[in-house]
């Protein structure tokens, strides 16, 4: 059978059309750095591959669950400290008041001492992480008000945060405000931080009828309030580690399925990319030669 030129074309052509749609494939494979895009690609590794890409995507969100769950125990703990720092300067001051050298003026500069680190303790106890209230349970609301009297008090409702941070394994990552700043308000056999510290103020200005309360009711008050504030957050820093431990053992568990993944795959990138510069010089050939047909006339052909 003689072989005409239009069947020299169509042949060129197919040629074309099947070197770049393989061409094509490997730049995609390369690119996702797979070889098998779609269960067709392999049926009988399919559905291990699906299982192992459905735990790698469960994976991965635990570990964005991780991720969240220890910024807003690091930031909680950061606030907790700070909180911390401020008492020890009200103890110093509450010490320094009760001594007998102290003079009415004295007092009285110790007294708006006590208010304005009141007002940063507040400010401190409405802390937040975006748009959410640390210590009311992740609420959009502010937690602690003043009312007409500037008591400081709970305005709304406390809620639990629980998040899953792995399979097996859900924690609570949130500090009970109401139990840590207001006390007895909230039901607690202790006073709260504000009430204490409102009371300290007082007693202040009592002059030296309120520094033997300052000597006995407050500091020990005080120190009640302190010990408060760090076991809450010795409670944070254990959450802190726990959710760090459980963030590396994911991140093992994802490194293990990724190298499974690749494993079942069988991508070779190296080869990829070998046989898709082969592709192309191929392909550029094919051109050349397509051309070439393409300026030939009828006489050359009979020839």
């Amino acid at each position: 059978m003689r072989i005409t030129p239009q069947m020299q074309s169509e042949a060129l052509r197919s040629y074309l059309v099947n070197n770049a749609a393989r061409g094509d494939r490997l730049m995609r494979q390369i690119a996702a750095g797979k070889q098998i895009l779609r269960p067709a690609d392999a049926p009988t590794r399919a559905p291990q591959l699906l299982r192992l890409q459905q735990a790698l995507s469960e994976t991965d969100g635990y570990l964005k669950q991780v991720a969240e769950v220890k910024s807003w125990l690091s930031e909680t703990d950061s606030v907790l400290g700070q909180i911390g720092e401020l008492l020890v300067r009200v103890r110093e001051l509450v010490v320094m008041a009760g001594s007998s050298t102290q003079n009415a003026d004295g007092l009285s500069s110790i007294a708006e001492e006590v208010k304005q680190i009141e007002e940063e303790l507040l400010a401190l106890a409405n802390s937040r992480l975006g748009n959410r209230y640390l210590f009311s349970g992740g609420t959009e609301a502010e937690p602690f008000v003043r009312d007409d009297q500037g008591r400081v008090g709970v305005d709304g409702e406390f809620h639990v945060m629980e998040r899953q941070i792995a399979p097996d394994q859900t924690l609570r990552v949130n500090v009970d405000g109401r139990r840590l700043f207001v006390g007895s308000a909230a039901g607690g056999e202790d006073p709260g931080l504000f009430d204490l510290l409102r009371q300290i103020h007082d007693h202040l200005l009592e002059g030296e009828a309120g520094q033997a309360k300052l000597r006995i009711q407050d500091l020990a008050a005080l120190d009640a309030v302190f010990d408060r504030v760090l076991k809450e957050r010795a409670q944070v820093g254990a959450w802190l580690q726990r959710t760090e431990r459980v963030g590396e053992q994911l991140v093992d568990l994802q490194v293990r399925l990724q190298q499974h993944l690749a494993e079942l795959d069988g991508f070779d990138l190296a080869r990829s990319i070998t046989e898709l510069r082969q592709q192309e010089a191929s392909y550029e050939a094919a051109l050349m030669v397509t051309a070439r047909l393409g300026r030939l006339s009828l006489l050359d052909w009979l020839r």
